[in-house]
């Protein structure tokens, strides 16, 4: 994370909210969907590796807002069990 906030200039193809410790990739229209659903079955696989399955619930495309920026994913996913002091936001 911090070698992505480091970088600089030109259009990047992703946004980087540091304060919330989350980066948003922005796809080609050609690509997008094909590689959104992807992500979604290596998420899917990887919770089940790590004996992790049933631990996320999927939260749509909720919108994230920073202090400069906000996006709204393809989808998202949250823990089914929240660390203290999270919100469902």
């Amino acid at each position: 994370m911090e070698q992505l906030a480091k970088l600089k200039g030109g259009a990047r193809p992703f946004t980087f909210l540091q304060e919330l410790g989350r980066v948003i990739v922005k796809l080609i229209d050609t690509f997008h969907k094909r590689a959104a659903l992807t992500l979604a079955d290596i998420i899917r696989d990887e919770t089940q590796r790590m004996q992790l399955a049933g631990q996320l619930d999927k939260n749509g495309s909720g919108r994230v807002q920073g202090n400069q920026a906000g996006k709204e994913p393809d989808a998202s996913w949250i823990p089914v069990t929240l660390p203290p002091g999270r919100t469902r936001q």
